[in-house]
């Protein structure tokens, strides 16, 4: 149904921006195409697109002085829709924090408290075994 996808129109002049070559993939289906890499002083962004008739994006951001590398995914769209958000990110201008996860509805505090210490026992025995 879909036998090539190319940059979109209204992405040519961030692509350019950006320094990044415009693309014409031919199949029906791509996934995570890698569309290039942009650094800058404060860190970098790797950008990756996949087709199945929109065009999806996802970024892998990494922070000058950090040893933690982000992944962010986006919905269908243009590189300029979502661009933003990963320069933000790189930029440290959005920081991102995991929460504790919610147990879910029924699960006592004991329960969710058992849980979570046999997760700690599973990643310190994991730990262990990989400095064998």
């Amino acid at each position: 149904m879909f036998d090539t996808t190319t940059t979109y129109h209204q992405d040519l002049e961030i692509f350019n921006e950006l320094g990044l070559e415009a693309f014409s993939l031919e199949g029906s289906h791509h996934s995570d195409y890698h569309v290039g890499t942009v650094e800058r002083g404060t860190g970098y962004v790797k950008i990756f697109m996949s087709s199945c008739g929109s065009q999806f994006w996802s970024f892998e951001v990494k922070q000058q002085n950090s040893v933690k590398r982000y992944k962010l995914t986006c919905g269908s769209g243009g590189l300029k829709d979502y661009w933003y958000i990963a320069e933000k990110l790189m930029t440290d201008m959005i920081g991102v924090t995991e929460l504790e996860p919610v147990p879910p509805i029924g699960v006592t505090e004991e329960e969710r408290t058992k849980e979570l210490l046999n997760r700690i026992e599973g990643v310190v025995y994991e730990r262990f075994e990989d400095k064998e």
